[in-house]
Protein backbone atom coordinates (compact mmCIF):
# COMPACT_ATOMS: atom_id res chain seq x y z
CA UNK A 1 0.00 0.00 0.00
CA UNK A 2 3.28 2.44 0.66
CA UNK A 3 4.97 1.60 -2.36
CA UNK A 4 1.96 2.09 -4.24
CA UNK A 5 1.37 5.47 -2.97
CA UNK A 6 5.08 6.83 -3.85
CA UNK A 7 4.65 5.56 -7.32
CA UNK A 8 1.36 8.08 -7.59
CA UNK A 9 3.09 10.92 -5.83
CA UNK A 10 5.72 10.18 -8.58
CA UNK A 11 3.57 10.27 -11.61
CA UNK A 12 1.42 13.07 -10.00
CA UNK A 13 4.47 15.19 -10.09
CA UNK A 14 5.25 14.62 -13.31
CA UNK A 15 2.38 15.12 -14.51
CA UNK A 16 2.34 18.66 -12.93
CA UNK A 17 5.80 19.58 -14.06
CA UNK A 18 5.07 18.93 -17.42
CA UNK A 19 1.63 20.89 -17.42
CA UNK A 20 3.91 23.75 -16.12
CA UNK A 21 6.53 23.94 -18.59
CA UNK A 22 3.40 23.87 -21.55
CA UNK A 23 2.17 27.09 -19.83
CA UNK A 24 5.14 28.95 -19.93
CA UNK A 25 5.52 27.98 -23.55
CA UNK A 26 2.01 28.68 -24.62
CA UNK A 27 1.97 32.45 -22.23
CA UNK A 28 5.51 33.72 -22.64
CA UNK A 29 8.32 33.83 -24.70
CA UNK A 30 11.14 34.90 -21.69
CA UNK A 31 12.09 31.14 -20.61
CA UNK A 32 12.64 29.78 -24.29
CA UNK A 33 14.35 33.14 -26.26
CA UNK A 34 18.36 32.77 -26.40
CA UNK A 35 20.12 35.91 -24.95
CA UNK A 36 21.98 38.50 -27.24
CA UNK A 37 25.09 38.25 -27.62
CA UNK A 38 27.86 41.14 -27.18
CA UNK A 39 31.08 41.55 -27.64
CA UNK A 40 33.92 44.00 -27.20
CA UNK A 41 37.02 43.93 -29.97
CA UNK A 42 40.31 42.97 -28.13
CA UNK A 43 38.13 42.21 -24.47
CA UNK A 44 39.73 38.50 -24.32
CA UNK A 45 43.06 39.39 -25.21
CA UNK A 46 45.54 38.61 -21.71
CA UNK A 47 46.45 42.39 -22.50
CA UNK A 48 45.43 45.43 -22.34
CA UNK A 49 44.92 47.42 -25.29
CA UNK A 50 47.58 50.26 -25.46
CA UNK A 51 46.56 54.39 -26.74
CA UNK A 52 49.35 56.49 -27.04
CA UNK A 53 48.96 60.41 -26.86
CA UNK A 54 50.05 63.92 -26.37
CA UNK A 55 48.69 66.02 -23.31
CA UNK A 56 46.45 68.61 -24.74
CA UNK A 57 45.15 65.91 -27.17
CA UNK A 58 41.50 64.20 -26.50
CA UNK A 59 41.54 60.25 -25.66
CA UNK A 60 39.24 58.87 -27.74
CA UNK A 61 38.74 55.38 -27.73
CA UNK A 62 36.00 53.79 -30.02
CA UNK A 63 35.29 50.11 -28.17
CA UNK A 64 34.18 48.27 -31.48
CA UNK A 65 31.07 46.52 -29.62
CA UNK A 66 29.20 44.23 -31.27
CA UNK A 67 25.10 43.13 -30.10
CA UNK A 68 22.58 40.86 -31.70
CA UNK A 69 19.73 43.14 -29.58
CA UNK A 70 18.69 46.28 -30.01
CA UNK A 71 21.76 48.67 -29.37
CA UNK A 72 19.11 51.16 -27.45
CA UNK A 73 19.45 49.16 -24.74
CA UNK A 74 23.03 49.44 -24.26
CA UNK A 75 24.49 51.31 -21.20
CA UNK A 76 28.31 52.26 -21.32
CA UNK A 77 30.29 52.99 -18.09
CA UNK A 78 33.74 54.46 -18.36
CA UNK A 79 36.17 54.74 -15.77
CA UNK A 80 39.62 56.19 -15.60
CA UNK A 81 42.56 55.25 -13.08
CA UNK A 82 46.05 56.22 -12.57
CA UNK A 83 48.54 53.11 -13.73
CA UNK A 84 52.02 53.66 -12.22
CA UNK A 85 54.45 50.98 -12.03
CA UNK A 86 51.73 48.38 -13.23
CA UNK A 87 49.65 49.04 -9.78
CA UNK A 88 45.59 50.37 -10.65
CA UNK A 89 44.89 53.23 -8.87
CA UNK A 90 41.06 54.41 -8.14
CA UNK A 91 38.91 54.68 -10.65
CA UNK A 92 36.70 57.65 -11.34
CA UNK A 93 33.57 57.81 -13.49
CA UNK A 94 34.25 59.91 -16.24
CA UNK A 95 32.08 59.44 -19.14
CA UNK A 96 28.58 57.26 -20.03
CA UNK A 97 28.83 57.72 -23.84
CA UNK A 98 29.48 54.76 -26.49
CA UNK A 99 32.97 56.49 -27.37
CA UNK A 100 34.81 58.19 -25.12
CA UNK A 101 36.27 61.52 -25.55
CA UNK A 102 38.16 62.41 -22.46
CA UNK A 103 40.68 65.09 -21.58
CA UNK A 104 43.60 64.13 -19.65
CA UNK A 105 45.08 67.13 -17.17
CA UNK A 106 48.32 65.70 -16.42
CA UNK A 107 51.03 63.55 -18.22
CA UNK A 108 51.43 59.82 -17.21
CA UNK A 109 50.44 56.34 -17.55
CA UNK A 110 46.61 55.39 -16.78
CA UNK A 111 44.11 52.61 -17.34
CA UNK A 112 41.02 52.94 -18.46
CA UNK A 113 37.81 50.38 -17.53
CA UNK A 114 35.00 50.11 -19.38
CA UNK A 115 31.26 48.16 -18.91
CA UNK A 116 29.15 47.52 -21.21
CA UNK A 117 25.96 45.93 -20.63
CA UNK A 118 22.00 45.46 -21.45
CA UNK A 119 20.42 44.50 -18.12
CA UNK A 120 21.26 40.58 -18.96
CA UNK A 121 24.27 40.47 -20.13
CA UNK A 122 27.73 42.25 -20.00
CA UNK A 123 31.13 42.97 -21.00
CA UNK A 124 34.46 44.72 -19.64
CA UNK A 125 37.52 45.92 -21.18
CA UNK A 126 39.91 47.14 -19.92
CA UNK A 127 42.66 49.88 -22.24
CA UNK A 128 46.01 51.31 -21.51
CA UNK A 129 46.78 54.98 -22.18
CA UNK A 130 50.04 56.73 -22.13
CA UNK A 131 49.76 60.73 -22.59
CA UNK A 132 53.48 61.74 -22.87
CA UNK A 133 54.24 65.48 -21.55
CA UNK A 134 53.59 67.55 -24.91
CA UNK A 135 54.64 71.26 -23.03
CA UNK A 136 57.63 70.19 -21.91
CA UNK A 137 59.74 72.60 -24.56
CA UNK A 138 58.27 74.13 -27.79
CA UNK A 139 56.53 77.90 -29.05
CA UNK A 140 53.68 79.16 -27.69
CA UNK A 141 51.74 81.29 -30.45
CA UNK A 142 49.09 83.83 -29.64
CA UNK A 143 46.53 84.60 -32.50
CA UNK A 144 42.86 84.95 -33.40
CA UNK A 145 40.85 82.47 -35.33
CA UNK A 146 38.63 83.67 -38.44
CA UNK A 147 35.80 84.33 -35.92
CA UNK A 148 37.29 86.67 -33.51
CA UNK A 149 38.10 84.18 -30.83
CA UNK A 150 41.29 83.75 -29.23
CA UNK A 151 43.46 80.75 -30.02
CA UNK A 152 46.67 79.97 -28.02
CA UNK A 153 48.59 77.44 -29.69
CA UNK A 154 51.85 75.41 -28.70
CA UNK A 155 53.87 73.63 -31.51
CA UNK A 156 56.51 71.20 -29.77
CA UNK A 157 60.15 70.81 -29.81
CA UNK A 158 60.13 67.20 -30.83
CA UNK A 159 62.64 64.66 -29.01
CA UNK A 160 65.08 63.17 -31.04
CA UNK A 161 63.04 59.75 -30.45
CA UNK A 162 60.26 61.36 -31.58
CA UNK A 163 62.14 62.31 -34.84
CA UNK A 164 63.53 58.86 -35.20
CA UNK A 165 60.05 57.58 -34.38
CA UNK A 166 58.69 59.22 -37.72
CA UNK A 167 56.74 62.29 -36.12
CA UNK A 168 55.94 64.99 -37.81
CA UNK A 169 55.00 67.81 -35.69
CA UNK A 170 52.55 68.36 -32.23
CA UNK A 171 50.64 71.13 -32.56
CA UNK A 172 48.07 71.68 -29.89
CA UNK A 173 45.55 74.64 -30.65
CA UNK A 174 43.39 76.20 -27.55
CA UNK A 175 45.83 74.63 -25.26
CA UNK A 176 44.56 77.21 -22.42
CA UNK A 177 41.29 75.99 -22.76
CA UNK A 178 41.49 72.38 -23.42
CA UNK A 179 43.91 72.00 -19.96
CA UNK A 180 41.61 74.37 -18.20
CA UNK A 181 37.71 74.17 -19.37
CA UNK A 182 36.50 76.94 -17.25
CA UNK A 183 38.85 78.96 -18.64
CA UNK A 184 37.89 80.93 -21.49
CA UNK A 185 40.28 82.37 -25.10
CA UNK A 186 37.80 85.05 -26.35
CA UNK A 187 39.64 88.46 -25.76
CA UNK A 188 42.72 86.52 -25.48
CA UNK A 189 45.60 89.20 -25.31
CA UNK A 190 49.29 87.43 -25.42
CA UNK A 191 51.10 85.08 -23.72
CA UNK A 192 54.51 85.81 -21.62
CA UNK A 193 57.66 84.58 -20.26
CA UNK A 194 58.71 86.31 -16.75
CA UNK A 195 61.78 85.18 -15.08
CA UNK A 196 63.43 87.00 -12.31
CA UNK A 197 67.08 85.74 -10.63
CA UNK A 198 66.27 86.83 -6.51
CA UNK A 199 65.43 85.95 -4.28
CA UNK A 200 65.55 82.60 -5.95
CA UNK A 201 65.53 81.70 -9.61
CA UNK A 202 62.22 81.22 -11.14
CA UNK A 203 60.72 81.49 -14.56
CA UNK A 204 56.67 81.75 -15.21
CA UNK A 205 54.39 81.34 -17.87
CA UNK A 206 51.89 84.13 -18.06
CA UNK A 207 48.86 84.48 -20.18
CA UNK A 208 46.59 87.71 -20.06
CA UNK A 209 42.94 87.91 -21.46
CA UNK A 210 41.46 91.42 -21.49
CA UNK A 211 40.31 91.01 -17.72
CA UNK A 212 42.94 88.50 -16.05
CA UNK A 213 46.43 87.37 -16.33
CA UNK A 214 46.73 83.52 -15.70
CA UNK A 215 49.53 81.82 -14.24
CA UNK A 216 49.72 78.50 -16.05
CA UNK A 217 52.29 75.78 -14.98
CA UNK A 218 54.73 75.56 -17.77
CA UNK A 219 54.61 71.70 -17.88
CA UNK A 220 51.19 70.62 -18.35
CA UNK A 221 49.23 74.74 -18.90
CA UNK A 222 47.28 74.05 -15.83
CA UNK A 223 46.43 77.51 -14.12
CA UNK A 224 48.27 77.67 -11.34
CA UNK A 225 46.37 80.76 -10.02
CA UNK A 226 44.33 83.61 -12.20
CA UNK A 227 44.69 87.63 -11.59
CA UNK A 228 42.23 89.81 -11.51
CA UNK A 229 42.55 93.08 -13.48
CA UNK A 230 39.59 94.74 -11.59
CA UNK A 231 41.33 94.20 -8.45
CA UNK A 232 43.43 97.06 -9.16
CA UNK A 233 41.47 99.03 -11.65
CA UNK A 234 37.73 97.98 -12.10
CA UNK A 235 37.38 99.52 -15.44
CA UNK A 236 40.53 97.93 -17.16
CA UNK A 237 40.33 96.14 -19.67
CA UNK A 238 43.97 94.71 -21.44
CA UNK A 239 44.41 95.42 -25.05
CA UNK A 240 48.53 94.12 -24.56
CA UNK A 241 50.47 92.74 -22.06
CA UNK A 242 54.17 92.95 -22.13
CA UNK A 243 57.20 91.03 -20.44
CA UNK A 244 59.26 93.60 -17.93
CA UNK A 245 61.63 91.79 -15.92
CA UNK A 246 59.63 91.54 -12.40
CA UNK A 247 56.43 92.99 -13.53
CA UNK A 248 55.12 92.44 -16.63
CA UNK A 249 52.57 94.81 -17.42
CA UNK A 250 48.87 95.28 -18.56
CA UNK A 251 47.97 98.43 -20.94
CA UNK A 252 44.33 99.60 -21.76
CA UNK A 253 44.48 101.42 -24.63
CA UNK A 254 40.95 103.16 -23.95
CA UNK A 255 41.57 104.63 -20.26
CA UNK A 256 45.37 104.82 -20.83
CA UNK A 257 46.20 102.85 -17.82
CA UNK A 258 48.57 100.26 -16.84
CA UNK A 259 48.33 97.35 -14.34
CA UNK A 260 51.55 95.61 -13.44
CA UNK A 261 51.59 91.84 -12.51
CA UNK A 262 54.32 91.38 -9.42
CA UNK A 263 55.65 87.52 -10.77
CA UNK A 264 57.55 86.28 -7.43
CA UNK A 265 53.69 86.61 -5.55
CA UNK A 266 51.37 86.44 -8.38
CA UNK A 267 49.29 89.87 -7.57
CA UNK A 268 48.60 92.90 -9.79
CA UNK A 269 49.47 96.50 -8.81
CA UNK A 270 49.56 99.98 -10.37
CA UNK A 271 52.88 101.39 -11.09
CA UNK A 272 53.27 105.12 -10.61
CA UNK A 273 56.15 105.55 -12.83
CA UNK A 274 53.66 105.06 -15.73
CA UNK A 275 50.69 106.80 -14.44
CA UNK A 276 49.93 109.71 -17.20
CA UNK A 277 51.50 107.87 -20.16
CA UNK A 278 50.03 107.11 -23.31
CA UNK A 279 51.19 104.72 -26.35
CA UNK A 280 49.70 103.77 -28.95
CA UNK A 281 52.42 100.75 -29.94
CA UNK A 282 54.74 99.08 -28.19
CA UNK A 283 58.27 98.42 -29.93
CA UNK A 284 60.22 95.75 -28.46
CA UNK A 285 63.66 95.60 -29.33
CA UNK A 286 66.48 93.32 -28.07
CA UNK A 287 70.15 93.78 -27.19
CA UNK A 288 72.90 92.54 -26.33
CA UNK A 289 73.88 93.36 -22.89
CA UNK A 290 76.90 92.15 -21.51
CA UNK A 291 76.63 88.95 -22.99
CA UNK A 292 73.17 88.26 -22.05
CA UNK A 293 69.92 89.26 -24.12
CA UNK A 294 67.83 92.44 -22.80
CA UNK A 295 64.83 93.98 -24.33
CA UNK A 296 63.83 97.82 -24.56
CA UNK A 297 60.20 97.69 -25.36
CA UNK A 298 59.33 101.56 -26.38
CA UNK A 299 55.94 103.37 -25.95
CA UNK A 300 55.19 105.07 -28.98
CA UNK A 301 52.80 108.35 -29.08
CA UNK A 302 52.15 108.51 -32.83
CA UNK A 303 49.86 111.81 -31.96
CA UNK A 304 52.94 113.29 -30.39
CA UNK A 305 55.76 111.61 -32.46
CA UNK A 306 57.44 110.88 -29.37
CA UNK A 307 58.96 107.50 -28.38
CA UNK A 308 59.76 106.63 -24.94
CA UNK A 309 61.57 104.00 -23.20
CA UNK A 310 62.37 103.24 -19.23
CA UNK A 311 65.25 104.45 -17.88
CA UNK A 312 67.18 101.92 -16.12
CA UNK A 313 68.29 103.95 -13.08
CA UNK A 314 65.59 105.99 -12.77
CA UNK A 315 62.73 103.93 -13.72
CA UNK A 316 61.31 107.33 -15.40
CA UNK A 317 60.51 107.54 -19.09
CA UNK A 318 62.48 109.35 -21.15
CA UNK A 319 62.16 110.78 -24.68
CA UNK A 320 64.35 108.81 -27.79
CA UNK A 321 65.40 112.15 -28.94
CA UNK A 322 62.36 114.54 -30.33
CA UNK A 323 61.80 114.71 -33.82
CA UNK A 324 61.22 118.16 -35.10
CA UNK A 325 57.85 119.70 -35.87
CA UNK A 326 56.42 117.89 -39.18
CA UNK A 327 57.98 114.90 -38.97
CA UNK A 328 56.24 111.53 -38.81
CA UNK A 329 57.34 108.87 -36.50
CA UNK A 330 57.09 105.00 -38.10
CA UNK A 331 59.10 103.29 -36.06
CA UNK A 332 62.47 102.74 -33.04
CA UNK A 333 64.50 100.42 -32.70
CA UNK A 334 67.91 100.28 -30.55
CA UNK A 335 71.29 98.80 -31.67
CA UNK A 336 72.27 95.02 -30.91
CA UNK A 337 74.44 96.81 -27.81
CA UNK A 338 76.08 99.23 -26.12
CA UNK A 339 79.35 100.63 -27.49
CA UNK A 340 83.08 100.46 -26.31
CA UNK A 341 82.07 103.98 -24.34
CA UNK A 342 78.59 102.08 -22.94
CA UNK A 343 76.31 104.15 -25.19
CA UNK A 344 73.23 102.69 -27.30
CA UNK A 345 72.66 103.85 -30.25
CA UNK A 346 68.96 104.71 -31.21
CA UNK A 347 67.29 104.70 -34.38
CA UNK A 348 64.04 106.38 -35.20
CA UNK A 349 62.60 106.02 -38.80
CA UNK A 350 60.30 109.14 -39.80
CA UNK A 351 58.87 110.72 -42.75
CA UNK A 352 58.19 114.61 -43.76
CA UNK A 353 54.42 115.18 -43.65
CA UNK A 354 55.17 117.74 -46.04
CA UNK A 355 57.51 116.15 -48.49
CA UNK A 356 57.35 112.25 -48.14
CA UNK A 357 61.07 112.30 -47.64
CA UNK A 358 62.45 109.65 -45.38
CA UNK A 359 64.69 109.96 -42.85
CA UNK A 360 66.85 107.77 -40.06
CA UNK A 361 67.80 109.58 -36.83
CA UNK A 362 70.46 108.39 -35.19
CA UNK A 363 69.97 109.12 -31.05
CA UNK A 364 73.57 108.44 -28.65
CA UNK A 365 71.85 107.33 -25.43
CA UNK A 366 74.06 106.99 -21.97
CA UNK A 367 73.86 104.62 -19.94
CA UNK A 368 71.45 107.07 -17.89
CA UNK A 369 69.11 107.32 -21.37
CA UNK A 370 70.67 111.22 -20.49
CA UNK A 371 70.25 112.08 -24.44
CA UNK A 372 70.34 116.03 -25.56
CA UNK A 373 69.65 117.35 -29.06
CA UNK A 374 73.32 117.18 -30.41
CA UNK A 375 73.15 113.30 -29.79
CA UNK A 376 70.42 113.25 -31.86
CA UNK A 377 71.13 112.81 -35.70
CA UNK A 378 69.56 112.62 -38.96
CA UNK A 379 70.02 111.63 -42.59
CA UNK A 380 67.93 111.34 -45.11
CA UNK A 381 67.41 108.51 -47.03
CA UNK A 382 67.09 107.79 -50.41
CA UNK A 383 63.87 106.51 -50.95
CA UNK A 384 60.94 106.82 -53.86
CA UNK A 385 57.89 104.42 -54.38
CA UNK A 386 60.01 101.51 -54.71
CA UNK A 387 61.71 101.54 -51.53
CA UNK A 388 60.71 98.94 -48.47
CA UNK A 389 59.91 101.70 -46.27
CA UNK A 390 59.01 100.35 -43.38
CA UNK A 391 55.10 100.86 -42.35
CA UNK A 392 54.26 102.46 -38.61
CA UNK A 393 55.05 100.09 -36.02
CA UNK A 394 57.16 97.76 -37.87
CA UNK A 395 59.55 96.06 -35.59
CA UNK A 396 62.63 95.32 -36.79
CA UNK A 397 64.79 92.47 -34.92
CA UNK A 398 68.47 91.59 -34.61
CA UNK A 399 70.87 88.77 -35.67
CA UNK A 400 73.60 89.13 -32.88
CA UNK A 401 75.64 86.94 -34.50
CA UNK A 402 75.11 87.94 -38.17
CA UNK A 403 74.83 92.12 -37.23
CA UNK A 404 72.05 92.28 -39.32
CA UNK A 405 68.27 93.24 -38.51
CA UNK A 406 64.73 91.82 -40.22
CA UNK A 407 61.41 93.59 -40.73
CA UNK A 408 58.71 92.77 -42.76
CA UNK A 409 56.64 94.67 -45.25
CA UNK A 410 53.29 93.20 -46.63
CA UNK A 411 54.35 89.34 -47.65
CA UNK A 412 58.42 89.95 -47.39
CA UNK A 413 61.19 89.81 -45.31
CA UNK A 414 63.57 92.37 -45.86
CA UNK A 415 67.05 92.34 -44.07
CA UNK A 416 68.30 96.23 -43.03
CA UNK A 417 72.41 97.07 -42.32
CA UNK A 418 72.43 100.55 -39.71
CA UNK A 419 76.09 100.04 -40.01
CA UNK A 420 76.08 101.10 -43.73
CA UNK A 421 77.34 104.52 -44.02
CA UNK A 422 74.76 105.60 -46.69
CA UNK A 423 72.19 104.52 -44.21
CA UNK A 424 69.65 103.08 -47.26
CA UNK A 425 66.82 101.18 -47.17
CA UNK A 426 66.61 98.13 -49.22
CA UNK A 427 64.36 98.12 -52.73
CA UNK A 428 61.14 96.30 -52.45
CA UNK A 429 62.54 93.54 -55.03
CA UNK A 430 65.57 93.38 -52.91
CA UNK A 431 63.85 90.82 -50.57
CA UNK A 432 65.29 88.25 -48.69
CA UNK A 433 62.43 86.16 -47.74
CA UNK A 434 59.13 86.24 -50.18
CA UNK A 435 55.67 84.09 -49.11
CA UNK A 436 53.56 85.02 -52.24
CA UNK A 437 50.43 87.38 -52.36
CA UNK A 438 48.42 85.01 -50.71
CA UNK A 439 50.59 85.29 -47.14
CA UNK A 440 51.26 88.24 -45.26
CA UNK A 441 53.58 88.41 -42.60
CA UNK A 442 51.83 89.22 -39.38
CA UNK A 443 54.72 88.58 -36.91
CA UNK A 444 58.58 88.28 -36.83
CA UNK A 445 61.06 87.86 -34.19
CA UNK A 446 64.29 86.25 -33.10
CA UNK A 447 65.26 82.96 -30.70
CA UNK A 448 69.00 84.51 -29.63
CA UNK A 449 70.09 81.96 -28.01
CA UNK A 450 69.86 79.36 -31.51
CA UNK A 451 70.06 82.61 -33.96
CA UNK A 452 66.93 81.87 -35.56
CA UNK A 453 64.10 84.10 -37.25
CA UNK A 454 60.68 83.40 -36.01
CA UNK A 455 57.84 84.11 -38.37
CA UNK A 456 54.35 84.22 -38.35
CA UNK A 457 52.06 84.65 -41.86
CA UNK A 458 48.34 84.90 -42.35
CA UNK A 459 46.65 82.89 -45.65
CA UNK A 460 44.36 84.74 -46.80
CA UNK A 461 42.39 81.71 -48.58
CA UNK A 462 42.42 79.97 -45.41
CA UNK A 463 42.31 82.05 -42.75
CA UNK A 464 45.01 80.21 -41.05
CA UNK A 465 48.19 81.46 -39.23
CA UNK A 466 51.78 79.50 -40.23
CA UNK A 467 55.06 79.18 -38.41
CA UNK A 468 58.02 79.14 -40.01
CA UNK A 469 61.58 78.83 -38.62
CA UNK A 470 64.49 80.24 -40.51
CA UNK A 471 68.48 80.20 -39.64
CA UNK A 472 69.81 83.62 -39.57
CA UNK A 473 73.02 83.00 -41.64
CA UNK A 474 70.62 81.76 -44.37
CA UNK A 475 68.01 85.15 -44.19
CA UNK A 476 69.74 87.49 -46.67
CA UNK A 477 69.07 89.58 -49.42
CA UNK A 478 72.10 87.46 -51.67
CA UNK A 479 70.79 84.44 -50.63
CA UNK A 480 66.38 84.79 -50.94
CA UNK A 481 66.69 82.33 -54.37
CA UNK A 482 68.04 79.64 -51.77
CA UNK A 483 66.66 80.48 -48.61
CA UNK A 484 64.83 77.59 -46.60
CA UNK A 485 62.94 77.34 -43.18
CA UNK A 486 64.34 74.85 -41.38
CA UNK A 487 60.66 74.37 -39.43
CA UNK A 488 57.29 74.88 -41.43
CA UNK A 489 53.98 74.68 -39.37
CA UNK A 490 50.95 75.25 -41.63
CA UNK A 491 47.39 75.92 -40.33
CA UNK A 492 48.70 75.70 -36.57
CA UNK A 493 47.01 78.98 -35.25
CA UNK A 494 44.96 81.79 -36.24
CA UNK A 495 46.35 85.39 -37.51
CA UNK A 496 49.22 85.42 -35.59
CA UNK A 497 50.04 87.99 -32.88
CA UNK A 498 53.23 86.95 -31.23
CA UNK A 499 55.28 83.63 -30.86
CA UNK A 500 57.49 82.87 -28.04
CA UNK A 501 60.12 79.72 -27.20
CA UNK A 502 59.08 77.97 -23.97
CA UNK A 503 62.36 76.03 -22.46
CA UNK A 504 62.01 73.04 -19.99
CA UNK A 505 60.89 74.64 -16.60
CA UNK A 506 61.45 72.87 -13.38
Amino acid sequence: MKRKNIFTAIALALSLSLGMVSCISDDSTEATRELPTLTIQNANGNEMPEYNLYLGNDCVIDPQVSYSGDASNLQYKWQVGTYINGAKGKLEEVSTEPTLNYQFTSGGTYYVHLAVTDGQVGKVIEYKVNVNRTFEKGYLITSTDADGKGNLSFVKTLTSEEMAAGQKEVVIEHCLNKMNPDVSEDHLVNAVLASITWPKSLTRVMVSTDDHCYVIDPNNFTVITAINYGETSSTFRASSFLPDSYAPYAYDKTTGEFVHVNVQYMFSYSKDTFKGLRADAFIPSKMSMWGSVSTNTYLVDYNTNVAKAQNMNTGEFDAVGNLPEGQELLTVFCNYGYDANYNLPVYTFSKDKSTGDVYIWEFIAGNSWAGTTDKFQSQKIDADANTAVPAKGTPFVVSFNQKRYFYALGNRVYVYLPDVATKSLPQKNQFAIDFGSNEEVTFVDIDAANDQLLIGTYDKSTKRGNFYIYNCKDVRTDNSANVKPVEVHKGCAGRISSIIFKPSVQ
